[in-house]
C-alpha cells in the first residue's frame, strides 16, 4: 500500500467515526478541558446533599442501637 492509500484509509476511518475523536482533539487544552468557566456553587444541591449524608448516618446509627447487645433491664 502506497502513501496516498494509507491516507486514504486513514481519512475514511475518520469519516466513519464522524471525525468525533478529531474534533476533540481540536477543542480540548493541555489538561484536558475545554476551557469552560466553571459556574457559580449550587447551594441548594450541596444542601441536599449534605442533608442526604446526615440522614444516612441517622439510619446508620440506628442499625447500630437496634443490633447492639445492650443490658436488659429484666
Amino acid at each position: 500500500m502506497d502513501d496516498s492509500q494509507q491516507m486514504d484509509h486513514h481519512t475514511t476511518d475518520d469519516a466513519a467515526h464522524g471525525g468525533a475523536h478529531a474534533v476533540e482533539q481540536a477543542t480540548t487544552t493541555e489538561h484536558g478541558h475545554a476551557g469552560e468557566a466553571l459556574g457559580p456553587i449550587d447551594w441548594s444541591a450541596w444542601g441536599a446533599g449534605a442533608v442526604g449524608v446526615l440522614l444516612g448516618l441517622v439510619v446508620a446509627g440506628c442499625f447500630v442501637l437496634a443490633t447492639s447487645v445492650l443490658p436488659s433491664a429484666y
